[in-house]
């Protein structure tokens, strides 16, 4: 059960005021590949072109561009 002042509403959290509650930052469309193989939230990369967890681990920060196949 959900506290009386929160309820959800089409998959996100609402509260009773009417103000979202969530992140503030802009999703990335495609995670790096350093983030997509250790499968975690990739924050987009920063000043130096690298993201958070790339800059942290101090490895370059690649983003591969993934083929789409159409299954039939």
């Amino acid at each position: 059960m959900y506290p009386s002042s929160h309820y959800k509403q089409n998959g996100s959290q609402i509260m009773a005021s009417g103000s979202r509650q969530g992140s503030k930052k802009p999703r990335t469309e495609l995670a790096c590949d350093f983030c997509r193989q250790r499968k975690i939230r990739c924050e987009g990369s920063i000043d130096d072109g690298k993201c958070t967890n790339c800059a942290a681990s101090d490895l370059n920060c690649v983003y591969t561009k993934r083929k789409v196949s159409i299954l039939l």
